[in-house]
């Protein structure tokens, strides 16, 4: 079991950042039992506001990303 934090579950789903979205799926291959504290979701909301916000992603995307794994 590994603590993630936002940073590595944002990078893990929204793959925005090629590198680091790849470094994401090596932790998550080496060890898939993944818990993070409750508060993640809220901060990765905040991560997709701010991809909206600067025009890298659509409302419907980022509805879509939320949508994952919840």
């Amino acid at each position: 079991m590994i603590v993630v934090d936002n940073d590595v579950i944002s990078y893990f789903w929204i793959r925005m950042d090629t590198e680091r979205a790849s470094l994401a799926q090596d932790v998550r291959e080496r060890d898939p039992d993944w818990v993070a504290p409750r508060v993640w979701r809220s901060e990765f909301r905040n991560v997709l506001r701010g991809y909206m916000s600067g025009g890298y992603m659509t409302l419907a995307e980022a509805i879509d990303h939320g949508s994952r794994g919840f």
